[in-house]
């Protein structure tokens, strides 16, 4: 009995020392099943010689568009990551298509070993990429992050554990931060686009440096309770583009990858690997990045410059604050006179509507979803509308995107909906307040543009997207309505004209900057873009662009006040994104040409390296190959039912899976025991448990005895 409490406390200890890395931070999320689509939708499946896509029925057509993008990138992936997405395994990696969700996303989970794509396409306007494409190349390069581990001395345990190991591996080593940052550096340099060249990506880190805030890297990674942290997609990208481009290390990833596949048990890789090709430690090497940056960003302002003159509305706070969505009304229910209606957050604050008087009087109104589309006001109506996604009650992967409105009149400001039915986005009123246009994306693919009752959201009509066009706002100007549209070239503004049979002209030509928050202003449309290297507030009128902004860190969500001598908008400060003002006399009404935009020296650096990694290998870069075609299976009906009792990983100890979020060392003894545990869960995420035996005794009883458990969802 004694070897046998021995051999327990062992087996115990090493349990803990596995659930230290399981239960890790950066591990955790990919234990991980998201939830279920309607129990009536039929699944199909078909193969291409890499991937298996599972989808519902009726979407053949989308999903032979993501099936051809990911093996199309597929090679190029591993230039710079030294894997190949999904080369160690034995069988086509599963990719589940998502098309139900009114969240854009994706992601690549173990265990068991998938890729989910939710196809809801981006719908701000704030970057200029077709989504499929983006999203295909961000998933694969995580893809080819799994490879780790697969390889080398991860490879045995794969027999031992199962696809628990590589979870564990690429979560343990990398983390969130490499893994987000190579992805975004992925989709940056195989392409025109991506996160790498927009704006706002890293438009904290330029106002954080300019004022002295070189933070060490550990506490960029774990935040701060008073100043603002951004992501750790853009704390990754910022490390790893910034090790390639100033130090010249094109092969980071891949050297970072061979040597945690050698050695797991060194420690600090990451830090170790850029100090090798900086030669300083990695602080100096992280500040040498700071100010690589820095220097970038300062010299290109100069060139922007000189910048309009501000004022700042909102008070300061000792703790970050982020106001968004400035909306300038004339409602005397709020304050007298001008009222500035934002939304608020920060870390002390969760999110809400609040309203600003002319000298900057706030008054907090209501709470207000964190999740929401652009704000639009109609005076005529005196209504808020805005969209907001809602989850279905009973199936998380089935969600609308609601129009909602609050009746301004009403000092109750109650939320209401004017529609409970798809996904739709982005509205806007007709000056008389008749009609409300929105952007809807079918769930089969395209978008369309609807036009419904202002007051009780009945529809009237809609029109379809070029196939080649996925539409973002549509706005009015008058009688006809300015359209912003992403195409495989960028993103464009486009005129629709009822007098010229509903046909779409081109004003601006698509571009590789962004185009968003659109609305009217008399018989003009306001919009913000970041074609000149920051967020700027520009004014179509009739087909002409006039730039009105001109600041160090950019300006964003313009709208002029009721008497429109005065332009509101949020700007980036010391701590905080606070609302500014400028007279109209101070603006610049400068005429600008779109087909003019910035190009991002590290972004396009990242480019350069990939296709010179391309060609000392002898291969294509992917968009030279425009009609790229793979090869694609007869589709077929996919089974829920066999699918269920999908074995993945494996334990060789038995734990209460129920009691061991509550685990405590003083109850470890009851929860963890000799035996065996075994984990499945199908590809749908619709069924998932585990099975175990135990050898244990129960509290207070001197015999042992064989238990047998089964946990099913």
């Amino acid at each position: 009995m004694l070897v046998a409490e021995r051999m327990k406390s062992i087996i115990i200890k090493i349990l803990l020392l596995c659930f230290c890395f399981l239960y890790a931070e950066n591990a955790r999320a990919q234990f991980y099943t998201g939830g279920s689509e309607p129990a009536s939708i039929k699944w199909y499946y078909t193969s291409t010689p890499h991937f298996t896509l599972i989808y519902p029925q009726g979407l053949d057509s989308l999903t032979k568009v993501y099936g051809n993008l990911l093996e199309k990138y597929r090679p190029a992936e591993s230039w710079s990551s030294g894997y190949i997405p999904g080369e160690k395994y034995k069988k086509r990696t599963p990719v589940l298509i998502r098309p139900f969700t009114a969240i854009s996303n994706g992601m690549v989970s173990w265990a068991p070993k998938r890729m989910e794509l939710y196809t809801l396409p981006s719908q701000d306007g704030a970057e200029a990429s077709i989504w499929a494409k983006n999203l295909a190349i961000h998933e694969s390069r995580h893809l080819s992050q799994m490879q780790l581990g697969y390889d080398r001395f991860f490879k045995p345990f794969n027999w031992i554990l199962g696809e628990i190991v590589p979870g564990l591996a690429v979560g343990v080593y990398p983390g969130l931060h490499l893994m987000e940052g190579d992805a975004v550096v992925a989709e940056t340099a195989l392409t025109g686009y991506g996160r790498g060249r927009s704006a706002f990506f890293l438009n904290y880190y330029m106002s954080a440096f300019d004022s002295g805030d070189y933070r060490n890297w550990y506490r960029w990674r774990y935040g701060s309770f008073r100043k603002f942290t951004p992501d750790h997609y853009s704390l990754g990208y910022l490390t790893l583009a910034g090790t390639r481009y100033f130090y010249d290390d094109p092969l980071y990833m891949s050297k970072y990858f061979e040597k945690v596949s050698k050695r797991p048990w060194r420690l600090f890789n990451m830090q170790k690997g850029i100090k090798d090709v900086s030669n300083y430690n990695f602080k100096q090497s992280f500040r040498g990045i700071m100010l690589g940056f820095q220097k970038i960003w300062n010299d290109e302002a100069l060139d922007r410059g000189p910048f309009i003159e501000s004022e700042t509305l909102t008070k300061p706070s000792k703790f970050y604050i982020s106001y968004n969505e400035v909306l300038p009304i004339k409602n005397n229910f709020l304050h007298p006179g001008e009222n500035i209606l934002a939304v608020k957050s920060g870390h002390i604050n969760s999110t809400s509507l609040v309203c600003l008087s002319a000298d900057g009087k706030e008054k907090s109104l209501r709470p207000f979803a964190g999740n929401f589309g652009y704000l639009h006001f109609s005076p005529a109506l005196n209504r808020l509308y805005w969209s907001e996604p809602i989850s279905d009650k009973r199936w998380k992967m089935s969600m609308s995107s609601r129009i909602r409105y609050i009746n301004l009149a009403d000092n109750k400001l109650n939320i209401f909906d004017l529609t409970k039915k798809g996904r739709l986005y982005n509205p806007s009123v007709s000056e008389d307040g008749s009609i409300l246009t929105a952007i809807d994306y079918p769930t089969n693919g395209g978008s369309e543009i609807v036009f419904m009752d202002s007051l009780d959201g009945k529809e009237k009509g809609r029109m379809r997207s070029p196939d080649s066009l996925q539409f973002v706002q549509a706005v009015w100007q008058g009688k006809e309505i300015i359209v912003s549209g992403i195409s495989d070239k960028g993103i464009g503004l486009y005129r629709l004209s009822h007098s010229d049979n509903n046909r779409l002209r081109q004003i601006i030509p698509p571009i590789a900057a962004s185009i968003r928050a659109l609305h009217s202003h008399n018989e003009d449309v306001m919009f913000t873009s970041d074609r000149t290297g920051v967020d700027e507030i520009y004014l179509l009128r009739n087909d002409t662009i006039l730039q009105l902004t001109a600041t160090k860190y950019g300006a964003a969500d313009g709208h002029f006040n009721h008497a429109g001598d005065t332009l509101y908008y949020t700007s980036l400060g010391t701590y905080e994104r606070g609302i500014h003002k400028t007279a109209i006399d101070k603006l610049l009404y400068k005429k600008v040409d779109f087909n003019t935009v910035h190009k991002y020296k590290v972004a396009e650096a990242l480019t350069a390296q990939e296709k010179a990694i391309a060609a000392s290998k002898g291969e294509d870069w992917p968009d030279d190959n425009k009609t790229f075609q793979t090869v694609f299976s007869a589709p077929k009906q996919y089974r829920k039912v066999p699918g269920i009792p999908h074995f993945h990983s494996w334990v060789p100890l038995y734990f209460d899976n129920d009691n061991f979020s509550s685990i405590n060392f003083n109850s470890v003894y009851s929860t963890v025991s000799p035996g065996a545990m075994a984990y499945f869960q199908n590809i749908l995420g619709t069924a998932y448990g585990s099975i175990g035996y135990s050898y244990n005794k129960q509290p207070g009883q001197p015999k042992y005895f064989h238990g047998g458990h089964i946990n099913f969802t």
